[in-house]
């Protein structure tokens, strides 16, 4: 009974409202169907997002090394996964000049050395990883920016349209006097509140959703950068010059020691024992 009452009261007062008011109203409700889809659509992505996040996270704790992925299923158009695909696709090319396949480098477990790059590949490794994910940040927030125009501008378009009716309500007061004046000017007030009502109704859900977004963004913007430095990281610490080096070392440290039958290993340890 109560909602129906109040239904009537708002349809009344939409009635009462002057052609700017009627207009206004009808605008603001436009932007709470624009600020409810955009949240709606933005929370669909934020969800995504966060699932793939965890994914690749833990995905890349279980390989050991950056180019293992290379062949594992990964959804398009996520922060990380492009991140990854993007910095991949420059090491691949980089490594292809060296005779390294892309099988190869999603094969490889370190036994055998890995041809190095040079710094200046290395550097533009580095730099397409920082552009591609200043890209996906943008394209995350990428309606932020509207939710938040919404809730900051419906306020003051219903005080906008709250005053303008109040202002031709008081204008009408030169026609009559007394009871006269009541009966005249009580609608027109109550339209024009209308328009203030509309504004709140869209603002307020709009601002608690802006500030939720803006929260789980923040907290997107932390886990790509550090997915950023830890993918850099290892491509810098498995593929430049000095890695390189000192795989190439070791590598050859064991290769250069003597084999031993069990009976020679006998021999051998029986010699040092004496």
């Amino acid at each position: 009974m109560d909602s129906i009452i109040f239904s009537m009261v708002i349809v009344d007062a939409f009635i009462q409202s002057d052609i700017l008011g009627k207009i206004l109203v009808v605008a603001l409700v436009g932007l709470g169907f624009i600020a409810l889809y955009r949240y709606l659509f933005r929370h669909s992505i934020y969800k995504t997002t966060d699932e793939w996040h965890q994914k690749l996270e833990l995905l890349y704790k279980q390989k050991k090394y950056p180019g293992s992925m290379l062949y594992e299923r990964m959804s398009n158009g996520v922060c990380n996964v492009e991140i990854y695909k993007a910095v991949m696709f420059e090491l691949i090319k980089c490594l292809e000049k060296r005779g390294v396949t892309k099988d190869q480098l999603c094969r490889w477990n370190g036994e055998s050395p890995m041809p190095a790059l040079n710094s200046q590949e290395l550097s533009k490794i580095k730099v397409i990883a920082e552009n591609e994910l200043g890209k996906q940040l943008y394209l995350l927030e990428a309606d932020l920016n509207v939710i938040g125009t919404i809730s900051v501008l419906a306020p003051s378009i219903g005080l906008f349209g709250t005053v303008w009716g109040v202002l031709l309500s008081f204008m009408s007061m030169a026609d009559g006097s007394g009871a006269a004046i009541i009966t005249n000017v009580a609608p027109g007030i109550g339209g024009a509140l209308l328009t203030t009502v509309a504004g709140l109704v869209v603002s307020i859900p709009a601002t608690f959703g802006y500030n939720k977004l803006c929260a789980r963004m923040r907290q997107y913007t932390a886990q790509a950068e550090n997915f950023v430095d830890k993918l850099v990281a290892d491509i810098y610490l498995y593929y430049s010059p000095n890695e390189n080096a000192v795989q190439n070392i070791q590598l050859a440290v064991v290769q250069q020691q003597p084999q031993y039958t069990s009976q020679e290993k006998y021999e051998v340890g029986g010699k040092y024992n004496a």
